[in-house]
């Protein structure tokens, strides 16, 4: 009905990884549509790969998750082991836009984890050795800007 509603819609995108069905279903359906098809998460989600990687899906965001993971258990770890301070607000830990033009690389990190430490390698080590120069303010006072620097692994 929304495509219905909308003719001349030039896209439509989800918001989280649980629209990824649905937004695959859209496109299917209206197979000669001249819309792009994006989801601003869920580039984590496996099944995302086989859609992006037949254009079903122009984009998808990756929230960087076992970045996410790994430093915030790193960081822990070390605070209870080593006596680190805390790190006051939340961590940046960027992300990444999968397209058909780089889904292939991406596919590799969701394989394993040893593939997602290898690739956020460089990412990981920054963050750890120095949490403060990504960490925000919590996000109640600052939300963060499409124009923020995006650590790159």
């Amino acid at each position: 009905q929304i495509i219905n509603n909308n003719p001349k819609a030039l896209g439509v995108f989800g918001v989280c990884d649980q629209d990824l069905a649905a937004l695959a279903k859209l496109k299917k359906d209206a197979p000669n549509s001249s819309w792009l098809v994006g989801t601003t998460a869920g580039a984590d989600d496996p099944s995302s790969i086989p859609l992006l990687k037949s254009g079903a899906l122009v984009g998808a965001v990756s929230q960087r998750g076992y970045v996410q993971g790994y430093v915030g258990m790193r960081l822990l770890i070390d605070i209870r082991t080593k006596g680190r301070a805390v790190t006051k607000g939340w961590i940046n830990s960027g992300f990444d836009m999968i397209r058909q033009d780089n889904v292939d690389a991406f596919a590799a990190v969701l394989s394993s984890s040893d593939a997602g430490k290898q690739y956020y390698k460089n990412v990981i080590s920054a963050l750890i050795a120095n949490p403060n120069a990504a960490t925000k303010t919590p996000m109640s006072l600052y939300l963060t800007s499409a124009n923020e620097p995006n650590p790159t692994p």
